[in-house]
């Protein structure tokens, strides 16, 4: 009987041929107008989805000016050098005077960057609590 000579492993490393990693999660920052609340809701939302920690990143912009919001958003986003994949400023509609300036001016963010990044405006009319009632139980109260 013959024997064939045997390869010689490759010690502590381990080859996979044509196994590619798992795709990268994609990195959200999410600027949120309040400063307790809102900030509180999304890193819940997070974690409850499973997608807390190092991929997701909630902010308060301490203040409630959609502008400021969009300010507070770009900010962060230039000063971490664009590693976030995502970028969401979540403000509510209410009074707010700049609000339509606001989402034009995230609009055309997302329109005129190179690379295109994917910067949005999440809006709520009347408020993301509203939303939020609607969405996590049913409520016979009226709003």
């Amino acid at each position: 009987m013959t024997r064939f000579k045997q390869k010689p492993q490759n010690k502590g490393r381990v080859q996979h041929r044509g196994v590619r990693p798992p795709p990268r999660s994609p990195r959200v920052l999410i600027v949120t107008e309040g400063t307790v609340t809102k900030p509180e809701h999304f890193r819940l939302l997070a974690a409850d989805l499973g997608i807390g920690g190092q991929r997701v990143t909630v902010v308060s912009s301490r203040t409630s000016s959609p502008m400021q919001v969009v300010d507070q958003a770009l900010k962060r986003f230039a000063k971490v050098g664009g590693s976030f994949d995502c970028v969401y400023c979540v403000f509510d509609r209410g009074t707010h005077a700049n609000y339509d300036e606001a989402v034009s001016l995230v609009t055309r963010m997302a329109k005129d960057s190179r690379p295109k990044r994917k910067v949005e405006a999440i809006t709520s009319i009347p408020c993301f609590e509203y939303w939020l009632c609607l969405h996590v139980g049913d409520s016979a109260t009226s709003y």
